[in-house]
């Protein structure tokens, strides 16, 4: 049922191997492995930690 579905903790459907890119790293390089990787974000990493998260909606910010 979709009460069902609304209470299946996050960590069941999450995607475990998670594609990532370091801070350092230029915006066609996150553009690259975003359309390789068919991706809607791509979560920035600096020493093992979350940071940000590039996400397609970002580009188009970058080009208005």
């Amino acid at each position: 049922t979709i009460t069902q579905v609304l209470n299946t903790p996050a960590l069941q459907i999450a995607t475990k191997e998670v594609a990532t890119i370091e801070p350092e790293a230029d915006v066609g390089q996150a553009a690259k492995i975003m359309k390789e990787k068919n991706l809607g974000a791509l979560p920035v990493i600096q020493n093992e930690k979350l940071v940000g998260i590039i996400t397609e909606r970002d580009f188009f910010k970058i080009i208005e």
